[in-house]
């Protein structure tokens, strides 16, 4: 019977991993690909072009939520950024508002961020990371309190966070500085069109990847530091 379970394990991750593969080149790939060279392969026009890249992400969304009644958060992402890069070709918007747009979201969080520590709230990440959905919360804020380290993690806790306001201010700086560079022409044209696919591509290679490891560096960090402030092993902190 443990054998069984040792043969049947790999298969198991080779399907999530062939499913994350297929979801990243119909959520990202796919649409970068219409981008560029859609209108090379087919007689369509570019903003025809824009409106399939866009409805890629969006019917993956939509399919995977009837079948499985939840987000897809892969086709949500790539959703987003279709939509924010391809909303300005769509209705033929300037490429400063194009760059003003890449910025806002990581500018908007990293602002919410920030008014958390200079209004002395307290920890936001302490409400996402503790969660009881994932973590035994109840059992950290014991264990905490019984060795008085309390106060310690939260100090620890509002430095990350002053770390994750800065990655998404740079992140948004970032952003605003490709897409000034790489788009050029004006919205609604073939060159356009190319110039958002090589866009977020690029956006996703130098700006989403390194900002996501150093998100995950942080939590990382975090439950570090839970582990050795409470003297909890990791079967004990997180759930399953």
């Amino acid at each position: 019977m443990t054998s069984e379970k040792q043969q049947n394990t790999p298969s198991m991750d080779l399907k999530t991993e062939k499913s994350l593969l297929w979801e990243l080149f119909f959520n990202l790939c796919l649409p970068i690909f219409i981008l560029m060279k859609g209108h090379v392969l087919l007689p369509i026009s570019p903003k025809i072009s824009l409106l399939i890249a866009i409805l890629c992400p969006f019917s993956y969304g939509l399919l995977d939520w009837i079948r499985e009644s939840h987000f897809n958060w892969i086709a949500l992402l790539g959703l987003i950024s279709i939509v924010v890069k391809g909303g300005v070709g769509v209705f033929e918007g300037s490429t400063q508002l194009l760059a003003i747009n890449e910025m806002l979201l990581p500018l908007i969080m990293g602002l919410v961020v920030l008014s958390f520590r200079l209004l002395k709230r307290p920890p936001l990440l302490q409400k996402i990371l503790l969660n009881e959905q994932f973590c035994n919360t109840q059992l950290i804020l014991e264990n905490l309190e019984k060795k008085k380290n309390e106060s310690r993690l939260w100090k620890r806790l509002r430095t990350y966070e002053w770390v994750l306001a800065g990655l998404f201010f740079f992140s948004a700086a970032l952003n605003y500085i490709l897409a000034r560079c790489v788009v050029v022409h004006p919205a609604g044209s073939t060159e356009f069109n190319h110039e958002l696919g090589v866009l977020t591509l690029w956006s996703f290679i130098i700006i989403a990847i390194p900002s996501t490891l150093g998100l995950l560096g942080i939590v990382w960090r975090f439950f570090v530091k839970v582990k050795k402030y409470t003297g909890l092993t990791w079967e004990e902190i997180l759930k399953n």
